[in-house]
């Protein structure tokens, strides 16, 4: 068995593992702020004053 191919394979595991847990940091993120978007309503209208 090479020692460099299984040290290759190794670290592409890490890294695959590190950018699935980045990825579910990232998504969650997204949901917290979609969540709160759509509770509340967007600042950015002006409300018009009857």
């Amino acid at each position: 068995m090479n020692l460099s191919l299984l040290l290759l394979a190794a670290l592409s595991h890490l890294q695959s593992l590190c950018f699935r847990r980045d990825a579910f940091e990232f998504d969650r993120k997204l949901s917290v702020c979609w969540r709160f978007r759509t509770s509340n309503p967007p600042f950015t209208k002006p409300r018009r004053e009857p």
